[in-house]
């Protein structure tokens, strides 16, 4: 959940990066491969009525019909 201070100033490219690094780094085996099986690279997406929130949402990966 978005405090108001993100709501402000959405996260950029980035800082998005060095959160997924910082969680890749404690991933164990098996989350890694699952990780590096649904990845994506970093997608801003817009879906009414979240987008008009920090201009969109960033996608990180797939899985099936879900969005992470």
């Amino acid at each position: 959940m978005w405090t108001p201070i993100e709501l402000i100033e959405p996260i950029e490219l980035i800082e998005l990066y060095e959160w997924i690094s910082r969680g890749e780094v404690k991933m164990d085996g098996p989350t890694r491969v699952l990780w590096n099986t649904i990845r994506v690279e970093p997608q801003k997406w817009k879906l009414n009525p979240w987008r008009d929130m920090g201009d969109g949402f960033w996608v990180v990966g797939f899985s099936g019909r879900h969005v992470i």
